[in-house]
């Protein structure tokens, strides 16, 4: 899988696979529809302000 190998480091050399993983499901469920990955973010950031 694309999001475990060593050729997905970000500019700063961090390895950064959860975002690669959550890049890729979002690429999956909503293809181009930019709509898509601005209602993950959303989503993401309600269960943040939920568990704070």
């Amino acid at each position: 899988m694309a999001a475990f190998s060593s050729e997905v480091v970000s500019s700063k050399g961090n390895w950064i696979p959860l975002v690669w993983l959550s890049l890729m499901l979002d690429v999956e469920m909503y293809g181009d529809w930019a709509g898509g990955f601005h209602l993950t973010n959303v989503i993401l950031q309600c269960a943040n302000a939920l568990l704070l």
